[in-house]
C-alpha cells in the first residue's frame, strides 16, 4: 500500500510540474505494471495532470511469471518493457519514488532541447543524482501543494545520495537518446536481480 501511495505522489507531482512549466506535451511516463493482482491504473489516485502524461503497460501473470523466474520483479526486464513502448525522442529510467520539481524538470527539458551550446545530447549518456526526503514527511501523505512547498523550502538540506559502487550511473535517473538505447540493446535481461 505504501508503494502505491508513493508512486501516486510521484506521478501527481510530475504531472503538476509538467503542466506548471507548460511542457506536458513533452513528457510521457510509461509504467510497466508487472504482474499486479489489480491493475495499477485502477488503484492509483491520480490527478488530471498525471493521467494526461502517464501510460500503463499491464504485463499479466501469464507473461510475467515464466520470465521472472524466482524473483517477483525482474528490474531489467520491467524497465526494458516500458522503454520499448516509450514514444519520445529521449528515454529515461528513474525510480518510482523520484520527485521532479517544475524547476528541475524545466532544466532537464532545456538540456534536451539543445539550449546549451556544444553539448551533444543526442550522443550523451546522462545521469542524475537524488536527495532524500525524510520518510516521515512522505508517510504523512501531504496534499500536493503542501508537499511542493515543503520540498521548495527544504531541498538544499536533504542529504544527497552518492552513486553505488559498480553502477555506471547513480541509477536515480539515466537518460539518453532513444537511438543510443537501441544501439546498446537496453538493459541486459540476464540480470533479473540487479
Amino acid at each position: 500500500m505504501l508503494f502505491r501511495s508513493r508512486l501516486a505522489t510521484v506521478l501527481n507531482f510530475l504531472g503538476h510540474s509538467a503542466f506548471a512549466i507548460g511542457r506536458q506535451r513533452d513528457v510521457e511516463v510509461v509504467v510497466a505494471d508487472w504482474n499486479s493482482e489489480k491493475p495499477l491504473h485502477t488503484e492509483l489516485p491520480l490527478n488530471r495532470e498525471a493521467r494526461t502524461i502517464t501510460r500503463f503497460i499491464p504485463v499479466p501473470a501469464a507473461i510475467a511469471v515464466p520470465v521472472q523466474k524466482d524473483t517477483t520483479f525482474p528490474d531489467s526486464i520491467v524497465i526494458n518493457t516500458g522503454i520499448r513502448r516509450a514514444r519520445g525522442e529521449f528515454v529515461a529510467q528513474t525510480g518510482s519514488d523520484i520527485i521532479f520539481t517544475p524547476t528541475s524538470l524545466l532544466c532537464m527539458l532545456n538540456v534536451l532541447d539543445g539550449t546549451i551550446p556544444n553539448l551533444p545530447v543526442r550522443k550523451a549518456f546522462m545521469t542524475g543524482a537524488r536527495r532524500h526526503i525524510p520518510t516521515a514527511q512522505s508517510q504523512r501523505k501531504p496534499r500536493l501543494e503542501d508537499f511542493e512547498a515543503y520540498v521548495n523550502r527544504n531541498a538544499a538540506f536533504f542529504p544527497a545520495e552518492p552513486g553505488g559502487p559498480g553502477h555506471a550511473a547513480p541509477t536515480n535517473l539515466m537518460m539518453m537518446h532513444r537511438d543510443l538505447w537501441h544501439e546498446s540493446h537496453g538493459f541486459d535481461e540476464r540480470f533479473i536481480y540487479w
